[in-house]
């Protein structure tokens, strides 16, 4: 590999560390250059698909994109970044009561969080936090569906909704391994969201 420039690429250090056992024992080789996390998210993010397709919590179709990330914090953030230049908007909706948190995310990607349902985005949590209550019946841009497992409620609902976010978190009961992802139904919002994740990051 060359030295990379550009982006500071640590991967032409592989040669040197190649002979070295201990590392060879660990696979921590091929870990070296950024290039390892965009090849293993093509095998995660099959994972993920079956793992969606078995419990029928959101619609998978071929067109369905996965955008990983670093819990769904980050996934969320990059819908909103990405919905906000594509609908040319300056707020989102978010049904009360909602997670505090919300207003600090809309507020870093430049949104501000509105009482208005017209306000052209929107964002809804089901099962909701902190309350619990049932919001599959509305419909929305972007949906915080880290609960809609069947340990968390008995009405798992499959979303179509243009962006769902799920955290492994939520999933499995492992809040510090911070990979969340969301499944997006548009390929357009799925490059924004990608690109917001891959600057960030």
């Amino acid at each position: 590999m060359k030295l990379d420039l550009g982006y500071g690429n640590p991967g032409f250090l592989q040669e040197l560390w190649k002979d070295h056992s201990f590392l060879n024992k660990l696979n921590s080789l091929q870990l070296m250059p950024y290039s390892f996390a965009k090849t293993n998210e093509i095998n995660l993010e099959k994972e993920i698909l079956k793992l969606h397709n078995h419990h029928k919590n959101v619609k998978i179709t071929s067109q369905t994109k996965v955008v990983v990330s670093v819990g769904a914090v980050q996934a969320l953030q990059a819908a909103m970044y990405a919905l906000k230049q594509l609908k040319n908007t300056q707020e989102i909706f978010i049904p009360k009561p909602y997670w505090i948190r919300f207003n600090d995310f809309a507020e870093l990607t430049g949104l501000k969080v509105s009482d208005s349902t017209d306000c052209g985005l929107s964002l809804v949590t089901s099962p909701n936090n902190p309350d619990g209550v049932d919001q599959s019946h509305i419909k929305t841009d972007i949906r915080d569906a880290c609960y809609n497992w069947i340990h968390y409620t008995d009405n798992v609902k499959e979303f179509d909704d243009t962006v769902s976010v799920f955290s492994l978190s939520k999933l499995s009961g492992h809040s510090s391994t911070r990979i969340g992802w969301a499944i997006v139904q548009d390929e357009s919002v799925a490059k924004l969201m990608q690109y917001y994740v891959n600057i960030i990051t």
